[in-house]
């Protein structure tokens, strides 16, 4: 999907940029909190290190919470731990960079025409979670231990911000389920595999979403008529679903590249 996207956004200036946005690591006693406070720049900040206790883990008395480190950050984080330490706390994002502001505005409003999180797990209430709070979209309560966020962010040394998504896992449970647990795992992660995994991009029916709304037209193509008269009035998918989930049948994984790049470019050119 990540391969996809990249290959078809290329035609809009559009570049693709996955990363680590933030990562909390608690520490026991045996690391040295001047080796932790070393590796954090001024910029930072050093209250980026601080002496926390991680709850249920009576040995993990120091915390770093990092944004955006590198792969050579992580790799001398690694180098300075010296004893146990635990993963608490991730976020991992996927921006969309150009430098016309106008096309990634467009490519936002596509990308939230066909862009779901859903709540499988979730045995009690709706699978859809929508809330706007200021510039940002949650896609699962902020207290969620898995969830998505999507926004636009004005990165240092961007003009234009990105169309940033961003996953966040919280809690060791949380964490685990992305497979990278440990600080060796995460310097050779594949965000990419991530990504493609987690990114839920569906298209409507037309036919199946027309026979499920109130009647005003017989027939094929009455309800096809009536689908795009009420998707284009309702402009994100996830927030359609949150409030009809019963709607959710209408709407199909894309399946392959042809009819992903169609749908983009039907978006992209209007």
């Amino acid at each position: 999907m990540i391969g996809i996207l990249r290959e078809g956004l290329a035609d809009y200036g559009i570049e693709l940029r996955c990363y680590i946005d933030r990562i909390h690591v608690y520490c026991d006693a045996q690391t040295r909190t001047s080796d932790l406070q070393e590796l954090v720049s001024p910029a930072q900040g050093q209250e980026r290190v601080q002496s926390r206790r991680l709850p249920k883990h009576a040995d993990m008395v120091q915390r770093i919470w990092w944004s955006q480190p590198s792969v050579g950050d992580l790799r001398k984080l690694r180098a300075v731990i010296k004893g146990n330490y635990l993963i608490n706390y991730l976020e991992l994002a996927l921006d969309f960079c150009g430098k016309d502001e106008e096309i990634l505005e467009r490519w936002r409003g596509c990308l939230e025409q066909m862009l779901v999180w859903d709540r499988k797990r979730k045995k009690i209430g709706n699978r859809f979670y929508f809330q706007r709070y200021e510039a940002s979209t949650y896609f699962a309560e902020r207290t969620a231990k898995v969830g998505m966020t999507f926004y636009s962010d004005r990165l240092k040394g961007q003009d234009v911000p990105p169309v940033h998504l961003e996953l966040r896992f919280k809690g060791l449970p949380g964490v685990r389920r992305t497979g990278a647990a440990i600080l060796d795992n995460l310097i050779e992660f594949d965000h990419e595999k991530l990504w493609t995994s987690q990114l839920d991009l569906r298209r409507p029916n037309w036919t199946v979403l027309g026979n499920l709304l109130p009647a005003r037209g017989s027939g094929r193509h009455g309800a096809i008529k009536r689908a795009k008269r009420f998707m284009a009035d309702n402009g994100s998918l996830q927030e359609l679903l949150a409030v009809h989930p019963c709607y959710a049948v209408a709407f199909t994984p894309f399946t392959g590249a042809k009819a992903l790049t169609k749908f983009i470019s039907s978006h992209m050119h209007d």
